[in-house]
C-alpha cells in the first residue's frame, strides 16, 4: 500500500479536551522567562483544556480559550503552520505572587505598558517565528483591541445603570 497525501488539501474541525496535563520543559514556555520565574516554567500542570481546532490551507487555527495553571492563567489564540511557523497571542494573568515576581523583573520594562484591572495584571503577548525559535514581543494591537471592547462593555453597563437609576427616580417621584 503506497499512500501519498495531499497536505495542502488536509481539512479537520475538531473538538479537542485534555485532562490532567502536563508541559515539562517545554521550550516555548520557557521562552515566557522574562515575565514568570523560570522555576514556574519547567512543569506546568493543569487539569482540564477544551477547544476546537480547525486545520485548513496548512495551518491549524486555535480560537481563544483561557488555560488555568499551577504556573499561571493564559488566554491562548493563534495559528500553527504545518511548516512549523507560529502566530499565538497570549494574555497572561499572573496571581498576585507572581505579578510581583514578573514586575520586579527589568526586562518587563522593554515591553511597554502593563494593563491593571482589579483582579490582576494582563501582559498581552505575540509569540512568533517557529516552533524553534520563538519571538515574543508585546501584543499592541490585542491590548488595544480588548481595552476598545472593554469600555464598549463598561459603557453599555454604565448606560444600563444610568437609565435604570433615572427610571428609579422618575418612578418615586410619581
Amino acid at each position: 500500500l503506497h499512500m501519498n497525501p495531499q497536505i495542502e488539501k488536509v481539512y479537520m474541525l475538531g473538538d479537542i479536551e485534555v485532562d490532567k496535563g502536563e508541559l515539562i520543559e517545554n521550550e516555548m514556555m520557557m521562552e515566557l522567562s522574562d515575565f514568570i520565574e523560570i522555576s514556574e516554567l519547567r512543569h506546568i500542570r493543569f487539569s482540564h483544556l477544551k477547544n476546537s481546532i480547525k486545520i485548513e490551507n496548512q495551518m491549524i487555527y486555535i480560537p481563544e480559550m483561557d488555560i488555568s495553571s499551577n504556573a499561571m492563567n493564559i488566554k491562548l489564540s493563534g495559528q500553527q503552520g504545518f511548516d512549523e511557523s507560529i502566530d499565538y497571542h497570549l494574555v497572561l494573568k499572573l496571581s498576585e505572587v507572581l505579578s510581583k515576581k514578573a514586575s520586579k523583573k527589568k526586562e518587563n520594562s522593554e515591553f511597554g505598558e502593563m494593563e491593571v484591572d482589579q483582579s490582576s495584571i494582563r501582559l498581552f503577548i505575540q509569540m512568533t517565528g517557529t516552533l524553534d525559535d520563538p519571538k515574543i514581543k508585546y501584543d499592541r494591537k490585542n491590548m488595544i483591541n480588548t481595552l476598545k471592547n472593554d469600555l464598549i462593555e463598561e459603557t453599555k453597563e454604565l448606560k444600563t445603570a444610568l437609565k435604570e437609576e433615572i427610571q428609579e427616580i422618575m418612578s418615586k417621584e410619581k
